[in-house]
């Protein structure tokens, strides 16, 4: 079940995918995939589970495929790795991307010192730190770099929210709305995340069970 808010007057649908779709460009965002993180990993010796790209490129066609996207836009941090990624995952990137002709624009995150050498295998357009969309919104990578004449939707915190307590306590992926800012969750399910600590006026929304889910605040906060 999605979720629609008004930011800068588009409504943006929250989508359980970890993503959000704004309605009247159908323009998908996702922020944080980290395509080759745990490549990277496993080459310094960690062990990580196999499956991580896979499962986020089929939950990417899964969004796109729900909202009939006409774009993909990437806040950022498409690549964790310095160097770029191994050919193992520039492969399956690539080849995916034979199968999705949609266009995709990729908004440069802290990450992404490599993915110059990358963007037109992968059929990417860079855009350099910022994207407009009309004139009511800005896409960045940090919200700390948030537009001060209008709204902004931006990446890079992977934002968390906890619910319940003791040994019921979930920490859950969440979208984070703060004065005119919109934060997006990590796309990919293998990110660390960074609790959210919401001040009065804001809005979290969780993802939990293919739902996104608004989180009432605690007395005193949010009002």
């Amino acid at each position: 079940m999605d979720r629609v808010l008004e930011l800068g007057g588009e409504s943006i649908r929250l989508l359980p995918e970890r993503a959000a779709l704004v309605e009247s460009t159908r323009t998908l965002l996702v922020a944080d995939l980290h395509v080759d993180k745990s490549a990277a990993y496993r080459r310094q010796g960690i062990p990580i589970p196999e499956g991580i790209l896979e499962e986020s490129l089929a939950r990417l066609e899964q969004a796109i495929d729900r909202t009939s996207a006409r774009e993909v836009v990437i806040l950022g941090d498409l690549l964790h790795a310095a160097g770029g990624p191994d050919e193992d995952s520039r492969g399956r990137v690539a080849a995916w991307r034979r199968l999705r002709d949609l266009p995709m624009r990729l908004v440069g995150g802290n990450h992404d010192r490599a993915a110059a050498r990358i963007l037109d295998e992968w059929a990417i357009e860079g855009v350099g730190s910022m994207l407009s969309i009309g004139e009511s919104l800005e896409l960045r990578h940090d919200p700390a770099h948030a537009a001060a004449h209008r709204p902004t939707i931006a990446g890079h915190l992977h934002p968390m929210a906890a619910l319940g307590g003791g040994s019921r306590r979930l920490l859950l992926a969440c979208f984070h709305l703060a004065a005119r800012t919109l934060v997006l969750p990590a796309f990919t399910a293998f990110a660390r995340g960074v609790r959210v600590d919401p001040q009065p006026g804001d809005r979290v929304f969780v993802v939990a069970e293919r739902r996104v889910l608004e989180v009432p605040l605690p007395a005193g906060i949010g009002g």
